[in-house]
């Protein structure tokens, strides 16, 4: 067959599948049909929806929202809308009551229907946390070291434990010794952060007052200065 042309009237290019060139074949693989078709704009399927459609007969943004949810949720805009504020209160879009202002955790969601989204997510996703609290200890130990220094009233910044090893040359400052990186808590020889000056004696959570050390030498210092 690497002669022939294509079945189709006046077309004279050369077979590839089912009698027809590629042009043909591919029209029919698309469309079931080899008559030329003009295309057709085709606009979101949902109310009062001028988007147009991509997938599903849906806008990209409607998409986007059934893959996430399971639901288009058409009485909800896409995007948020700025509800007037009156007399220092405005409509929470969840629960549709007047909140002062200073209630509102989101955008236009008052916190205590944030606080029921929040609870039933956790409801229904029981092993998320703990997951990733093992996952990732080394971001839990920071957060908690900077919230700690908040409640005391320190100065804090986001410290990178990764940039404190590397500054101290992976080394304990307070027993000069290699810091086994490959362990991990509560190895005694595992890697951890000492407060120089620690937290409860003034010191700051800050990058000039944070130095590398065992676990084992941190916790013999305690919270003593040396």
């Amino acid at each position: 067959m690497p002669n022939s042309t294509c079945s189709v009237d006046a077309c004279e290019r050369q077979v590839i599948a089912r009698s027809w060139c590629e042009t043909h074949y591919r029209r029919w693989q698309r469309t079931g049909s080899l008559e030329t078709t003009r295309f057709v704009t085709r606009y979101c399927s949902v109310a009062d929806c001028e988007n147009i459609a991509e997938k599903r007969g849906w806008c990209p943004a409607h998409y986007r929202r059934w893959r996430t949810t399971g639901d288009l949720r058409p009485d909800v805009p896409l995007r948020k809308v700025n509800v007037p504020v009156i007399d220092g209160h405005k409509q929470c879009s969840s629960c549709g009551s007047l909140t002062p202002v200073a209630e509102f955790a989101e955008h236009n969601v008052c916190r205590p229907c944030k606080g029921k989204r929040q609870a039933s997510w956790a409801t229904q996703n029981p092993d998320y946390w703990p997951t990733w609290q093992r996952a990732n200890p080394d971001k839990l130990s920071a957060t908690a070291h900077r919230r700690r220094a908040q409640k005391l009233g320190r100065d804090s910044e986001q410290v990178d434990r990764s940039l404190v090893f590397e500054r101290d040359g992976f080394t304990c400052q307070l027993c000069n010794l290699p810091i086994l990186m490959a362990e991990k808590f509560p190895h005694p020889f595992s890697p951890s952060l000492d407060h120089i000056i620690p937290l409860n004696k003034g010191g700051h959570h800050l990058y000039s007052n944070i130095q590398a050390a065992h676990f084992v030498c941190n916790s013999a210092k305690g919270d003593r200065l040396t």
